[in-house]
């Protein structure tokens, strides 16, 4: 069995506390963390009497700061990457918290917890356990997030793909594209894709996202690399059309009829309405460079709106309006404002 020398005070020093609960007699499912795999560090002379004890920790940068907590470092290989780590799950109860202690191996776990034991100042030390992969429940899909249209346009990346790419997925072709030529991505073009597989996840300070993917096992593994740093994450699932919300009409401007433009060239289509003259001239000026042989501002009774967050968006034609969705996937439906 691996000495602890120094080793044990500057362990449980560094110990994190992920769970309280001091009238419980079992430790929480949240006290050994969550995630794919572990950081760990070994003695670089295994026999080295005096040593102090290997540790591991859910991620390398909490490995790096327990690393630095001991006497010599240098005697201790940089923190690396292994699929399991031995644990073991104590109370104290001066903090009325559990702990856990991890080690790349049995002989540290025993270490570990032999001193748990000698010190008489933690209670409910539990035997050592290997523990791997660990996930906590997922989340319910949040919809919500999710941006409206009917179908995918995801990448199709040649075999074998390129390093780290993830066969992502998005709402437009020209999104696609953006993602193709913002990574470099060679030989890899935009495929029109009815389903994509989704997962959505939050961080504790942050709003909801998600992030689709062509097939369920990239999915998958975007989720294994995503929980580690969310609060909540979902499964992945086989998602396809999303309804756009209604327009919300709280935003449209009081008033009747609109004052409304609209471009002359058809390969470039642009227009605009607002419900004064004023308005629509001044945003005419800003566009008259595109606008080719325009009519300018006309009156019109009806127009075609919707919002996107807090920008709202009212069209001279439905036309306009759907072409505003392709450049805007997010946000709410095209309807008819008067």
């Amino acid at each position: 069995m691996r000495s602890l020398a120094f080793g044990l005070l500057a362990a449980l020093a560094a110990s994190v506390a992920y769970a309280r609960g001091g009238g419980a007699t079992k430790p929480p499912a949240n006290v050994i963390p969550f995630g794919a795999d572990w950081s760990c560090f070994h003695a670089l002379d295994d026999k080295a009497p005096g040593g102090e004890t290997p540790r591991c920790e859910r991620t390398e940068t909490e490995c790096k700061q327990t690393r630095s907590t001991l006497i010599d470092p240098a005697k201790m290989t940089p923190c690396a990457a292994q699929a399991t780590a031995t644990v073991v799950t104590y109370f104290d109860p001066k903090r009325t918290t559990w702990r856990f202690l991890a080690s790349p191996d049995d002989d540290g776990c025993l270490a570990l917890r032999g001193g748990l034991v000698a010190s008489k100042a933690y209670q409910r030390v539990a035997q050592c356990e290997v523990v791997g992969k660990r996930f906590p429940p997922p989340a319910k899909l949040e919809t919500s997030v999710i941006t409206p249209g009917k179908g995918w346009w995801c990448l199709e990346l040649p075999t074998p793909a390129p390093k780290g790419v993830r066969p992502a997925c998005t709402r437009s072709v020209a999104q696609c594209e953006d993602l193709i030529r913002r990574g470099a991505i060679a030989s890899t073009k935009c495929r029109a894709r009815d389903i994509a597989y989704l997962v959505t996840f939050r961080e504790a300070s942050s709003e909801w996202g998600y992030a689709a993917s062509t097939t369920a096992e990239a999915c998958a593994s975007y989720r294994e690399r995503v929980i580690g740093a969310a609060s909540q994450v979902s499964a992945c699932a086989a998602t396809g059309e999303v309804a756009r919300p209604k327009l919300d009409r709280k935003r449209v401007p009081r008033g009747s009829g609109w004052v409304c433009f609209t471009g002359a060239d058809a390969q470039h289509p642009v227009g605009s309405c607002a419900r004064s003259a004023k308005d629509c001239s001044a945003a005419y000026e800003l566009d008259r460079y595109v606008l080719g042989a325009s009519l300018g501002c006309i009156k019109q009774s009806t127009a075609f709106a919707r919002n996107v967050q807090e920008q709202f968006f009212v069209f001279p034609s439905a036309a306009l309006c759907e072409a505003n969705i392709g450049e805007h996937t997010d946000g709410s439906r095209c309807e008819s404002v008067n």
